[in-house]
């Protein structure tokens, strides 16, 4: 998004463009103005450091607030998630099968809802 003719605040430092991107995204569609400042180093990265990938997340300072609100529930909901995951005990074969994966990693069976 292009930057408003308006006053703004930092809203977040994201780690690489990807994530910038993803997270200006989310706000935009909740209907929060937000643009990213920076990253453009992120191509040379070879003798830079690695806050030269970082991306500045911007926004008007009247929807400061709101976009908080809506970062902290994006990350919470991430976080809760991860947290929450157990391992899994496939149906087919029985081997215990880690959070992360959708399908035994031993016979490729699907996990079952």
């Amino acid at each position: 998004m292009s930057k408003p003719a308006t006053e703004s605040v930092l809203l977040y430092r994201a780690a690489d463009p990807i994530e910038a991107a993803l997270l200006e995204a989310m706000l935009v569609e909740s209907g929060v103005p937000a643009w990213t400042v920076g990253g453009q180093a992120a191509i040379g990265f070879g003798e830079l450091g690695a806050d030269a990938q970082c991306v500045d997340i911007r926004v008007p300072t009247a929807n400061h607030a709101e976009a908080l609100e809506l970062l902290d529930k994006h990350y919470a909901k991430t976080t809760n998630s991860e947290l929450d995951a157990k391992p899994w005990t496939c149906g087919k074969c029985g081997e215990t099968v880690g959070p992360t994966f959708s399908s035994c990693w031993n016979c490729e069976t699907p996990q079952q809802a």
